[in-house]
Protein backbone atom coordinates (compact mmCIF):
# COMPACT_ATOMS: atom_id res chain seq x y z
CA UNK A 1 0.00 0.00 0.00
CA UNK A 2 1.12 3.43 -0.99
CA UNK A 3 2.22 6.56 1.47
CA UNK A 4 -0.38 8.40 -0.51
CA UNK A 5 -3.16 6.01 0.37
CA UNK A 6 -2.45 5.83 4.04
CA UNK A 7 -2.17 9.32 4.61
CA UNK A 8 -5.57 9.89 2.44
CA UNK A 9 -7.24 7.16 4.09
CA UNK A 10 -6.73 8.90 7.78
CA UNK A 11 -4.74 5.90 9.24
CA UNK A 12 -3.44 7.29 12.77
CA UNK A 13 0.01 7.72 14.04
CA UNK A 14 -0.90 5.40 16.91
CA UNK A 15 -2.19 2.32 14.82
CA UNK A 16 0.99 2.75 12.49
CA UNK A 17 2.81 2.03 15.36
CA UNK A 18 0.80 -0.64 16.55
CA UNK A 19 0.75 -2.41 12.97
CA UNK A 20 5.15 -1.48 13.35
CA UNK A 21 5.17 -2.67 16.87
CA UNK A 22 3.10 -6.27 15.56
CA UNK A 23 5.84 -6.56 12.42
CA UNK A 24 8.89 -6.15 15.11
CA UNK A 25 6.92 -9.23 17.35
CA UNK A 26 6.80 -11.45 14.91
CA UNK A 27 10.42 -10.94 13.28
CA UNK A 28 11.49 -11.06 17.17
CA UNK A 29 10.01 -14.19 17.97
CA UNK A 30 10.35 -16.30 14.90
CA UNK A 31 6.46 -17.36 15.01
CA UNK A 32 5.54 -19.73 13.04
CA UNK A 33 2.50 -19.88 10.39
CA UNK A 34 -0.17 -20.68 12.36
CA UNK A 35 1.14 -18.03 15.17
CA UNK A 36 1.17 -15.34 12.76
CA UNK A 37 -2.14 -15.49 11.07
CA UNK A 38 -3.42 -16.42 15.25
CA UNK A 39 -1.88 -12.77 16.25
CA UNK A 40 -2.69 -10.76 13.06
CA UNK A 41 -6.13 -11.50 13.73
CA UNK A 42 -6.25 -10.30 16.98
CA UNK A 43 -4.54 -7.53 16.23
CA UNK A 44 -6.97 -6.43 12.82
CA UNK A 45 -10.19 -6.89 15.08
CA UNK A 46 -8.72 -4.65 17.56
CA UNK A 47 -7.22 -1.93 15.65
CA UNK A 48 -10.54 -1.53 13.15
CA UNK A 49 -12.69 -1.66 15.83
CA UNK A 50 -14.05 -5.10 14.61
CA UNK A 51 -16.64 -7.77 16.04
CA UNK A 52 -14.32 -10.39 14.74
CA UNK A 53 -11.39 -11.80 12.06
CA UNK A 54 -11.05 -14.12 10.91
CA UNK A 55 -7.87 -15.18 7.93
CA UNK A 56 -9.53 -17.60 4.96
CA UNK A 57 -7.30 -19.53 2.82
CA UNK A 58 -7.93 -21.13 -0.85
CA UNK A 59 -8.84 -24.55 -0.21
CA UNK A 60 -9.69 -26.11 -3.41
CA UNK A 61 -13.14 -24.55 -4.93
CA UNK A 62 -13.44 -22.96 -1.45
CA UNK A 63 -12.17 -20.80 1.53
CA UNK A 64 -10.93 -22.22 4.83
CA UNK A 65 -11.63 -20.16 8.33
CA UNK A 66 -7.60 -21.00 9.15
CA UNK A 67 -7.93 -18.66 12.42
CA UNK A 68 -10.20 -16.50 13.70
CA UNK A 69 -11.19 -14.15 16.62
CA UNK A 70 -13.81 -12.60 18.46
CA UNK A 71 -17.27 -13.37 17.62
CA UNK A 72 -15.89 -15.79 14.60
CA UNK A 73 -13.61 -17.90 16.83
CA UNK A 74 -16.53 -20.72 16.92
CA UNK A 75 -16.38 -21.10 13.07
CA UNK A 76 -12.94 -22.25 12.64
CA UNK A 77 -12.91 -25.26 10.00
CA UNK A 78 -15.79 -23.42 8.19
CA UNK A 79 -15.67 -23.72 4.29
CA UNK A 80 -17.48 -21.43 2.62
CA UNK A 81 -17.85 -21.67 -1.78
CA UNK A 82 -15.47 -18.86 -3.60
CA UNK A 83 -18.69 -18.43 -6.13
CA UNK A 84 -20.92 -15.77 -4.67
CA UNK A 85 -18.40 -14.77 -1.59
CA UNK A 86 -17.08 -11.56 -0.88
CA UNK A 87 -13.35 -13.53 0.20
CA UNK A 88 -13.58 -15.45 -3.41
CA UNK A 89 -14.12 -12.18 -5.12
CA UNK A 90 -11.40 -10.76 -3.21
CA UNK A 91 -9.34 -13.22 -4.22
CA UNK A 92 -10.25 -13.16 -8.00
CA UNK A 93 -9.29 -9.48 -8.19
CA UNK A 94 -6.65 -9.48 -5.45
CA UNK A 95 -8.13 -5.82 -4.21
CA UNK A 96 -9.55 -5.09 -0.74
CA UNK A 97 -13.25 -5.29 -0.96
CA UNK A 98 -15.95 -3.47 1.19
CA UNK A 99 -19.50 -4.74 1.69
CA UNK A 100 -20.96 -2.02 4.21
CA UNK A 101 -24.11 -3.69 4.25
CA UNK A 102 -24.19 -7.33 3.61
CA UNK A 103 -28.12 -7.38 3.58
CA UNK A 104 -27.93 -5.59 0.31
CA UNK A 105 -24.49 -6.14 -1.18
CA UNK A 106 -24.95 -8.99 -4.34
CA UNK A 107 -21.49 -9.58 -3.97
CA UNK A 108 -21.64 -11.50 -0.63
CA UNK A 109 -23.04 -14.81 0.54
CA UNK A 110 -25.53 -13.86 2.10
CA UNK A 111 -26.59 -16.72 4.09
CA UNK A 112 -22.87 -17.22 5.35
CA UNK A 113 -23.00 -13.43 6.36
CA UNK A 114 -26.29 -14.10 8.46
CA UNK A 115 -24.45 -17.23 9.79
CA UNK A 116 -21.40 -15.57 11.15
CA UNK A 117 -23.77 -12.38 11.59
CA UNK A 118 -21.54 -10.12 9.58
CA UNK A 119 -23.32 -7.01 9.24
CA UNK A 120 -20.61 -5.58 7.09
CA UNK A 121 -16.71 -6.61 6.47
CA UNK A 122 -13.57 -5.77 4.41
CA UNK A 123 -11.54 -8.82 2.38
CA UNK A 124 -7.93 -7.97 1.75
CA UNK A 125 -5.90 -10.41 -0.55
CA UNK A 126 -2.86 -12.35 0.99
CA UNK A 127 -0.80 -12.51 -2.07
CA UNK A 128 2.10 -14.76 -2.27
CA UNK A 129 4.64 -14.78 -5.23
CA UNK A 130 1.79 -13.13 -6.91
CA UNK A 131 -1.27 -15.97 -6.47
CA UNK A 132 -3.69 -14.65 -3.76
CA UNK A 133 -3.60 -17.57 -1.42
CA UNK A 134 -6.38 -16.17 1.05
CA UNK A 135 -7.81 -13.33 2.66
CA UNK A 136 -8.20 -11.34 5.60
CA UNK A 137 -11.25 -10.42 6.72
CA UNK A 138 -12.71 -8.13 9.34
CA UNK A 139 -16.16 -7.81 10.28
CA UNK A 140 -18.90 -5.83 12.29
CA UNK A 141 -22.40 -6.74 13.71
CA UNK A 142 -23.19 -3.51 12.31
CA UNK A 143 -23.78 -2.33 9.05
CA UNK A 144 -21.32 0.48 7.50
CA UNK A 145 -19.20 0.06 10.64
CA UNK A 146 -15.76 0.65 8.97
CA UNK A 147 -13.93 4.01 7.36
CA UNK A 148 -11.62 4.40 5.05
CA UNK A 149 -8.89 4.10 7.66
CA UNK A 150 -10.11 0.56 8.70
CA UNK A 151 -10.27 -0.46 4.95
CA UNK A 152 -6.18 1.12 4.88
CA UNK A 153 -5.72 -0.58 8.07
CA UNK A 154 -6.70 -3.64 7.11
CA UNK A 155 -4.50 -3.79 3.74
CA UNK A 156 -1.73 -2.89 5.76
CA UNK A 157 -2.11 -6.01 8.29
CA UNK A 158 -2.64 -8.14 4.89
CA UNK A 159 0.55 -7.20 3.63
CA UNK A 160 1.87 -7.87 7.27
CA UNK A 161 0.64 -11.53 6.47
CA UNK A 162 2.28 -11.72 2.96
CA UNK A 163 5.57 -10.77 3.74
CA UNK A 164 5.70 -12.97 6.88
CA UNK A 165 4.15 -15.67 5.34
CA UNK A 166 7.05 -17.63 3.37
CA UNK A 167 9.47 -17.30 6.59
CA UNK A 168 6.37 -18.31 8.79
CA UNK A 169 6.34 -21.45 6.21
CA UNK A 170 9.87 -21.93 6.38
CA UNK A 171 10.32 -21.97 10.19
CA UNK A 172 7.18 -24.58 9.96
CA UNK A 173 9.28 -26.65 7.52
CA UNK A 174 12.56 -26.01 10.08
CA UNK A 175 10.88 -27.39 13.21
CA UNK A 176 9.40 -30.15 11.27
CA UNK A 177 12.54 -31.46 10.51
CA UNK A 178 14.00 -31.07 13.89
CA UNK A 179 10.99 -33.05 15.02
CA UNK A 180 11.79 -36.04 12.54
CA UNK A 181 14.20 -39.12 12.92
CA UNK A 182 16.06 -38.71 9.92
CA UNK A 183 15.98 -42.63 9.33
CA UNK A 184 12.80 -43.66 9.82
CA UNK A 185 11.09 -40.71 9.42
CA UNK A 186 8.92 -41.33 12.40
CA UNK A 187 8.46 -38.49 14.79
CA UNK A 188 11.40 -38.09 17.35
CA UNK A 189 11.64 -38.14 21.11
CA UNK A 190 11.42 -34.18 20.99
CA UNK A 191 8.30 -34.46 19.07
CA UNK A 192 7.32 -37.47 21.14
CA UNK A 193 7.97 -35.13 24.50
CA UNK A 194 5.45 -32.32 22.99
CA UNK A 195 2.77 -34.75 21.79
CA UNK A 196 2.47 -36.39 25.26
CA UNK A 197 2.31 -33.45 27.56
CA UNK A 198 -0.20 -31.83 24.26
CA UNK A 199 -2.59 -35.04 24.45
CA UNK A 200 -2.15 -35.54 28.82
CA UNK A 201 -3.39 -31.76 28.71
CA UNK A 202 -5.76 -32.56 26.42
CA UNK A 203 -7.29 -36.23 28.01
CA UNK A 204 -7.22 -34.36 31.43
CA UNK A 205 -9.63 -31.23 29.90
CA UNK A 206 -12.22 -33.99 28.12
CA UNK A 207 -11.69 -36.52 30.37
CA UNK A 208 -11.67 -38.52 27.40
CA UNK A 209 -8.77 -42.51 27.60
CA UNK A 210 -5.46 -41.78 26.98
CA UNK A 211 -2.84 -44.65 26.46
CA UNK A 212 0.97 -44.88 25.99
CA UNK A 213 2.89 -47.71 24.21
CA UNK A 214 6.74 -48.26 24.47
CA UNK A 215 8.25 -51.02 22.25
CA UNK A 216 11.75 -51.94 22.26
CA UNK A 217 13.14 -54.57 19.18
CA UNK A 218 14.41 -57.60 20.80
CA UNK A 219 17.80 -59.20 18.91
CA UNK A 220 18.54 -55.85 16.76
CA UNK A 221 22.52 -56.19 17.97
CA UNK A 222 22.88 -59.61 17.05
CA UNK A 223 21.54 -58.77 13.48
CA UNK A 224 23.85 -56.10 13.12
CA UNK A 225 26.62 -58.09 14.35
CA UNK A 226 25.52 -60.56 12.16
CA UNK A 227 24.01 -59.27 8.65
CA UNK A 228 25.61 -55.42 9.30
CA UNK A 229 24.81 -52.12 10.09
CA UNK A 230 22.45 -51.29 6.76
CA UNK A 231 20.91 -54.72 7.33
CA UNK A 232 20.00 -52.85 10.81
CA UNK A 233 19.13 -49.72 9.34
CA UNK A 234 16.62 -51.50 7.09
CA UNK A 235 15.15 -53.60 10.00
CA UNK A 236 14.86 -50.24 12.04
CA UNK A 237 13.14 -48.67 8.83
CA UNK A 238 10.67 -51.61 8.40
CA UNK A 239 10.21 -51.58 12.35
CA UNK A 240 8.74 -48.03 11.68
CA UNK A 241 6.60 -48.56 8.55
CA UNK A 242 4.70 -51.34 9.84
CA UNK A 243 4.16 -49.71 13.42
CA UNK A 244 2.90 -46.99 11.23
CA UNK A 245 0.72 -49.20 9.38
CA UNK A 246 -0.33 -51.40 12.03
CA UNK A 247 -1.88 -48.03 14.50
CA UNK A 248 -4.62 -45.39 13.71
CA UNK A 249 -3.60 -42.38 11.38
CA UNK A 250 -4.50 -40.36 14.95
CA UNK A 251 -2.10 -42.22 17.02
CA UNK A 252 1.06 -40.90 17.56
CA UNK A 253 4.32 -42.55 16.24
CA UNK A 254 7.98 -42.11 17.44
CA UNK A 255 11.16 -43.59 17.56
CA UNK A 256 12.79 -42.72 20.42
CA UNK A 257 16.59 -43.23 19.84
CA UNK A 258 18.41 -46.72 19.31
CA UNK A 259 15.39 -49.85 18.55
CA UNK A 260 12.94 -48.15 21.04
CA UNK A 261 9.68 -47.18 19.54
CA UNK A 262 6.57 -45.41 21.36
CA UNK A 263 2.58 -44.85 20.06
CA UNK A 264 0.46 -42.26 21.89
CA UNK A 265 -2.74 -43.47 21.45
CA UNK A 266 -5.47 -40.50 22.05
CA UNK A 267 -9.40 -42.43 23.12
CA UNK A 268 -7.99 -45.40 23.77
CA UNK A 269 -8.63 -47.47 26.91
CA UNK A 270 -5.99 -49.78 28.56
CA UNK A 271 -8.30 -52.90 26.31
CA UNK A 272 -8.23 -51.11 23.06
CA UNK A 273 -4.52 -49.81 22.94
CA UNK A 274 -3.52 -53.68 24.33
CA UNK A 275 -5.29 -55.17 20.74
CA UNK A 276 -3.52 -52.68 18.50
CA UNK A 277 -0.01 -53.37 20.16
CA UNK A 278 -1.10 -57.54 20.11
CA UNK A 279 -1.49 -56.70 16.53
CA UNK A 280 1.48 -54.46 15.86
CA UNK A 281 3.18 -57.65 17.66
CA UNK A 282 2.29 -60.21 15.50
CA UNK A 283 2.45 -58.25 12.00
CA UNK A 284 5.93 -57.48 12.82
CA UNK A 285 6.86 -61.46 14.29
CA UNK A 286 5.09 -62.34 10.67
CA UNK A 287 7.57 -59.88 8.64
CA UNK A 288 10.27 -62.17 9.90
CA UNK A 289 13.13 -59.11 10.18
CA UNK A 290 16.61 -59.93 10.72
CA UNK A 291 15.48 -63.14 8.86
CA UNK A 292 13.39 -63.87 11.54
CA UNK A 293 16.25 -62.92 14.36
CA UNK A 294 14.16 -59.92 15.78
CA UNK A 295 11.24 -59.44 17.55
CA UNK A 296 9.66 -56.62 20.04
CA UNK A 297 8.87 -56.52 23.55
CA UNK A 298 5.69 -54.07 24.17
CA UNK A 299 4.53 -52.49 27.70
CA UNK A 300 1.09 -50.33 28.08
CA UNK A 301 -0.15 -47.90 29.99
CA UNK A 302 -3.70 -46.10 30.28
CA UNK A 303 -3.10 -42.38 31.88
CA UNK A 304 -4.47 -42.11 35.11
CA UNK A 305 -6.19 -38.79 35.89
CA UNK A 306 -3.74 -35.98 36.67
CA UNK A 307 -0.70 -38.21 35.99
CA UNK A 308 3.10 -36.52 34.44
CA UNK A 309 3.90 -37.56 31.34
CA UNK A 310 7.43 -38.91 33.47
CA UNK A 311 4.91 -40.98 35.33
CA UNK A 312 3.01 -42.28 32.58
CA UNK A 313 6.03 -43.19 30.35
CA UNK A 314 7.54 -44.76 33.76
CA UNK A 315 4.47 -46.68 34.15
CA UNK A 316 4.85 -48.52 30.58
CA UNK A 317 8.20 -48.65 30.52
CA UNK A 318 7.69 -51.32 33.41
CA UNK A 319 5.41 -53.24 31.85
CA UNK A 320 7.93 -53.15 28.68
CA UNK A 321 10.72 -54.27 31.16
CA UNK A 322 8.03 -57.26 32.45
CA UNK A 323 7.82 -58.30 29.00
CA UNK A 324 11.06 -58.52 27.70
CA UNK A 325 12.01 -60.40 30.77
CA UNK A 326 8.89 -62.31 29.41
CA UNK A 327 10.16 -62.84 26.30
CA UNK A 328 13.51 -64.23 27.46
CA UNK A 329 12.33 -66.53 29.86
CA UNK A 330 10.56 -67.60 27.02
CA UNK A 331 13.46 -68.01 24.51
CA UNK A 332 15.62 -69.86 26.86
CA UNK A 333 13.09 -72.08 27.52
CA UNK A 334 13.06 -72.69 23.64
CA UNK A 335 16.46 -73.14 23.76
CA UNK A 336 16.67 -75.35 27.14
CA UNK A 337 18.78 -72.93 29.07
CA UNK A 338 16.67 -71.88 31.43
CA UNK A 339 18.49 -70.69 35.23
CA UNK A 340 17.50 -72.95 38.01
CA UNK A 341 16.16 -71.57 41.11
CA UNK A 342 17.85 -72.06 44.41
CA UNK A 343 16.83 -75.22 45.92
CA UNK A 344 15.13 -76.86 42.73
CA UNK A 345 16.00 -79.19 40.26
CA UNK A 346 15.95 -79.89 36.75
Amino acid sequence: MKLDDIESAGVSIARLAAIIAMQNEIARASLGFDQVIGLVVERAMALTGASGAVVELVDGEAMLYRAACGALTGFVGLRIPHAGSLAGLCVARRVALYAADTAVDDRVDRAACRRVGAASMICVPLCHRGDAVGVLKVMSDRCHAFDPAAVATAELLGDVIAASMHQAREYDAAVELSMTDGLTGLANRRAFERRLARELARSAGTASPLSLALFDLDGLKAANDTLGHPAGDAILCDAARLLRGTLRASDGCFRLGGDEFAAILPEAALDIARGAVGRYCRVLASAQLGQGTVGVSAGVAQAAAGETPDALVARADAALYEDKRHNRRSRAFAAGRVPIAAGGSR
